[in-house]
């Protein structure tokens, strides 16, 4: 292997490293979050025993369906093209919501069995 073929290595390896630090980073919320739902359902269990049972359960539950969608990559795209189709009407109607409801009290609709806009269904069939 010749110097240059070296420094790829090296650098390739550092790449790895940093999605891999990356990647926790960016998941230490969701183990969070998990934890709090395990606590929200009733077990009654140390913080430090729920992050890792929501690690544990979900990281082999993502690993399933990835491995499941292995031969499947056109799937997963048209999973992420629905997913983008729907994201951004979504965001304008949510913060065209926001704009016209500010400075109102909006707290009593959700327990408001008579409040049924059908308007936020109008506006997103018509965004997408």
């Amino acid at each position: 292997m010749d110097g240059g073929q070296a420094r790829r290595a090296a650098v390739a390896d550092l790449v790895l490293v940093a999605i891999v630090i990356g990647s926790i980073s960016a998941n230490a919320i969701n183990l969070y979050s998990g934890s709090m739902s395990f606590l929200a359902m009733g077990f009654q269990m140390s913080m430090k025993m729920r992050r890792a049972l929501a690690a544990v359960i979900f990281g082999l539950l993502g690993g399933v369906v990835a491995w499941w969608g292995l031969d499947n990559v056109h799937a997963f795209e048209n999973f992420l093209l629905v997913i983008a189709y729907w994201v951004g009407p979504w965001l304008g109607v949510f913060f065209m919501d926001q704009f016209l409801r500010r400075r109102h009290d909006v707290n009593g609709f959700l327990f408001d069995t008579r409040h049924n806009p059908g308007s936020g269904f109008i506006a997103m069939i018509v965004a997408i």
